[in-house]
């Protein structure tokens, strides 16, 4: 019996009738407690579905009987008795029914609530179990409509199925819940002999200890808690968090994960270990008695030293099937250990090694908690690759290597409390999404590896809480943004970053502390801002061979802090634009080489200075923006005394055409500050001569190059002594 409203009003319901909603679309079904709270709150005189009065029969009704009755009589006498029949009914009265089944009816039908007959004993339980499942099939048919009818075949049957796997789970779990504390009202009658419990039936006359009698007893439709496995019990942590906002499901990853790691497990308080041994060493098996319940045991055929006559026979009859309880408890033992495969269709794990490989470009999400003597893990040719939360946490791996995958998403806190990374290889990732705090927690790594990959960006603290990572290296990949504190790498014996496009680095965006060698070489900046590479305690820092686009003013390529920067390596690097101040903080280091790079328009005081500073063989263009290079202030001035000779004496012009390929000692500004004006036409001409001949190409049919700032070479005084 059951009742449930869409109201606020208090039911009574009849006894052994199960009352629920009338269900309609627009109304909610309320689950069962509510059913079984309207019941509990009831105090009416209750009356039993079985009872039934005189049905009321209406007048059409009461005229067939009369000719049903008629219709047996002779053919002579059936007039008179239809006339009878009917003066009977003329003068008979209605005698209605003494209960207010029309009061009922009003009633049921204000309050939305429906009627249905229970079993014969009058359960609520079997009756609200079977109105839930009726509704929740009704809804499941309008879902399948309009999943139906809005989306093609294919995907329509995908999400189809996906949503009648939930409604069948939620439907299971509610119906659980509610079931459990119906059962703490209503509770079934159960069979059991004096002591509470089903009895233990012998084949033979057999004296069992006291702890495997009781626990045989228990009968074998008793069960405890089923031990999880590890998969299972990660499958129900993502399957919580699945239920949890996009934004917190990581996190309620990671915390799910960590109780797991923290919880310990509680082994049943019976004593099965105490009766599987029992049985073995006495040669006992033990099969399901009837459908009551309870356990037989009998003696096995295998045993010579205990064979008997009598035993013999028994072995002989037909149990089937006889359950060996040693051999049930090894399965169970056995299929609950903490190993699982990532994937078995795609994965192959043999005793220390974890090989995925995916021909067809599958997915592959490695959600799995290994067993610990894994030692090498390696995926590759997937299409897509999902590293969760703590997915080697406790292991101490050699290797590990993610190669030739199409996209690959590093959760956060996907290494956390790993026990050591010998080496971490990311190899041919066309799209790599790397989580803030994705390699957190790895330590006792000799080298982490990432060579060929592509990341739109790399977010803050996305490569950073190493611990005792010895080498990193980043060859060969396209970053395109990297955020201020993407890498933070600290205590490590060096940083290879080359071959590397870099779309935007902000300020900050490659940190460095107490690294031996920090190298940059081959890369390409495009839209630097601020400093993005800062390098504090660090022996060695070079930067070779490398492209910026522009480095801004008030800003400056590389940072440089603490006692140990002891040499700074700057060369063949080329600068279209080097704004105030942006490679000034080299000149901190105790020795910097400064050779070979070419900066088209370096502003004033772009450049490093000081004695510790070496220039070897740059190039500039000699433009108007490279006329502060001549001036010289005196101290106490507005600008600081610059050492322009060693840049002068050893530098080369880039441009413009007329002075390309000379020394920069040979030229100088007219005037001395640089005002951009025209040279006179005589000396124009003369001048250029003197680079033609020098040059080695005739110029002189083409018109002369117009000079910003005045440009001058010294041999254009010996051109003017020579006569034309």
């Amino acid at each position: 019996m059951g009742v449930a409203s869409n109201g606020g009003a208090r039911q009574r319901p009849l006894k052994h009738i199960g009352l629920v909603p009338s269900l309609v679309p627009s109304q909610k079904f309320d689950g069962p407690m509510r059913a079984f709270q309207a019941r509990k709150a009831s105090a009416q005189p209750q009356t039993s579905v079985q009872f039934a009065v005189e049905p009321r029969l209406s007048a059409p009704e009461r005229l067939s009987l009369v000719r049903q009755i008629s219709g047996r009589a002779p053919d002579s006498e059936q007039g008179r008795c239809v006339s009878a029949g009917v003066d009977v009914l003329l003068r008979s009265t209605r005698h209605p029914s003494r209960l207010p089944l029309r009061k009922v009816e009003a009633y049921l039908k204000d309050n939305a609530l429906a009627v249905l007959p229970a079993d014969k004993e009058g359960g609520v339980c079997k009756i609200l179990r079977t109105e839930f499942r009726r509704q929740v099939r009704l809804l499941g048919q309008w879902l399948s409509l309009q999943v139906l009818g809005t989306k093609d075949d294919a995907a329509g049957r995908r999400q189809l199925r996906e949503l009648q796997r939930i409604i069948h789970q939620t439907t299971e779990a509610i119906w659980a819940c509610d079931l459990s504390r119906l059962r703490t009202d209503f509770k079934p009658r159960k069979r059991h002999d004096e002591k509470g419990k089903s009895s233990v039936h012998k084949l033979e006359p057999l004296q069992l200890p006291p702890e495997v009698t009781e626990t045989l007893s228990l009968g074998p439709k008793f069960a405890v808690e089923p031990r999880l496995s590890a998969p299972e019990r990660l499958s129900l942590v993502r399957q919580i968090s699945g239920r949890a906002p996009d934004s917190e499901q990581g996190r309620c990853v990671s915390a799910g994960v960590d109780v797991l790691l923290r919880s310990t497990r509680h082994p049943s308080r019976l004593p099965l270990r105490k009766v599987e041994a029992y049985l073995k060493d006495n040669a006992l098996a033990v099969l399901p008695a009837d459908k009551e319940g309870g356990f037989a045991s009998a003696n096995s055929a295998g045993s010579e030293h205990t064979r008997h006559p009598d035993r013999d026979r028994a072995s002989k009859m037909s149990w089937a099937p006889l359950v060996i309880a040693s051999a049930a408890w090894s399965a169970v033992v056995a299929s609950s250990g903490p190993f699982s495969c990532p994937s078995l269709e795609l994965c192959s794990c043999v005793d220390e090694r974890v090989d995925c490989a995916c021909p067809g470009d599958e997915a592959l999400d490695l959600f799995a908690l290994f067993e610990p003597d894994v030692e090498y893990i390696s995926v590759r040719h997937c299409g897509v690759v999902h590293v969760p939360p703590y997915l080697v946490a406790s292991l101490s791996l050699e290797e590990f290597t993610l190669s030739d995958i199409g996209q690959l998403v590093i959760r956060s806190m996907a290494f956390e409390r790993v026990s050591a990374v010998r080496t971490m290889r990311i190899r041919n990732v066309r799209n790599l999404t790397l989580e803030h705090l994705a390699l957190h927690g790895l330590r006792g790594t000799e080298l982490l590896e990432m060579n060929n990959v592509t990341t739109a960006e790399l977010p803050p603290a996305a490569l950073a809480g190493f611990t005792d990572v010895q080498e990193l290296a980043i060859r060969d990949s396209h970053l395109g943004q990297v955020h201020s504190m993407a890498l933070l790498f600290a205590k490590g014996k060096s940083c290879r970053l080359s071959h590397t496009l870099l779309d935007q680095a902000q300020n900050g965006s490659l940190v460095f502390d107490s690294v031996s060698t920090v190298e940059v070489s081959n890369c390409t900046f495009g839209n630097v801002s601020g400093a993005p590479l800062s390098a504090t305690n660090a022996t060695e820092v070079i930067v070779r061979d490398s492209t910026f686009k522009e480095l801004r003013e008030r800003g400056s390529l590389l940072l440089l802090g603490g006692a140990n920067a002891t040499s700074v390596v700057f060369e063949n690097n080329r600068i279209d634009v080097a704004g105030t101040g942006a490679l000034a903080q080299l000149s901190s280091a105790k020795n910097v080489t400064f050779a070979r790079n070419v900066i088209r328009t370096a502003k004033e005081a772009a450049l490093p200075s000081g004695p510790a500073v070496k220039f070897a063989n740059n190039s500039f263009l000699c433009s108007c923006d490279a006329s502060w290079l001549w001036r010289h202030k005196a101290a106490g001035g507005s600008v600081a005394v610059y050492e322009a000779a060693a840049v002068i004496n050893s530098s080369l012009c880039v441009g413009p055409p007329p002075l390309d390929g000379l020394r920069m000692n040979e030229v100088e500004p007219v005037p001395a500050n640089g005002t951009c004006r025209l040279m006179k036409a005589s000396k124009r001409d003369a001048r250029e001569k003197v680079l033609a001949r020098l040059s080695g190409v005739l110029r002189a049919s083409q018109k002369p190059v117009r000079a910003c700032g005045g440009w001058t070479v010294l041999a254009v005084l010996v051109a003017l002594a020579i006569p034309h």
